[in-house]
């Protein structure tokens, strides 16, 4: 018993700290994206067929969820900002963000992977 306790000291040492790593580290782990079928990097059913998912390079994905694509915060079933840009109203602009926005800008895209 005692020997497992210490064995599983570490452990979660090691785990404590990639854990705190990983908020800062998204940051940049966000910019090295590849695009792929859903289905063929989760296995589960794509929730778009036929349309390429972003997801981390395979040297990174142990940092990535394995049952959603590093766009999931755009296309499922999220709001909030910076996919509704209702952030900006008090400035008195509101960014209307459609597809074609996501499409165009590579900013936004990183944005929408890191929220």
């Amino acid at each position: 018993m005692i020997l497992s306790v210490i064995a599983w000291i570490p452990r979660a040492l090691a785990l404590a700290v990639l854990t705190a790593a990983a908020f800062p580290l998204s940051l940049i782990f966000a910019c090295f994206i590849v695009y792929a079928e859903e289905s063929s990097i989760t296995g589960d059913p794509s929730m778009l067929p036929g349309t390429p998912r972003a997801f981390l390079i395979p040297l990174l994905r142990i940092w990535q969820t394995p049952d959603a694509p590093c766009d999931e915060f755009w296309y499922g079933d999220y709001s909030g900002w910076p996919k509704t840009g209702k952030k900006f109203i008090r400035w008195g602009s509101v960014m209307n963000n459609t597809q074609a926005t996501y499409d165009r800008s590579m900013f936004f895209r990183w944005l929408c992977r890191v929220t």
